[in-house]
C-alpha cells in the first residue's frame, strides 16, 4: 500500500512540475509575464467580474446548480455510512 501511495505522490509532483515548466517556458518565450499581461490588456482580453445579462447564461448556471444538488443528494443517499 505504501508503494502505491509513494508512486502517486511522485506522479503528482511530476505533473505539477510539468505545469509549472510549461507556464515558465511560455512566459520566457513571449517576453515575460508583464509583456503577456500588457498584450492581453491591450487586446481587451482581461475581463474580471463582467456581468452578462443573458437568459442562456442564467439557464446554464441554474442547470449546473440543479445538477450539483441532485448529484450531492444521490451520493449522500447511496453512501450508507452517512445514514447510520
Amino acid at each position: 500500500m505504501k508503494a502505491v501511495m509513494w508512486t502517486d505522490v511522485v506522479q503528482i509532483c511530476f505533473m505539477f512540475a510539468g505545469i509549472v515548466a510549461v507556464i515558465i517556458k511560455g512566459s520566457v518565450d513571449h517576453g515575460g509575464f508583464s509583456e503577456i499581461w500588457s498584450i492581453m490588456y491591450d487586446d481587451d482580453r482581461i475581463q474580471f467580474w463582467e456581468y452578462v445579462d443573458h437568459c442562456v447564461y442564467t439557464r446554464i448556471i441554474i442547470v449546473i446548480i440543479i445538477v450539483v444538488v441532485v448529484i450531492t443528494i444521490i451520493s449522500i443517499d447511496i453512501n450508507i455510512t452517512v445514514v447510520f
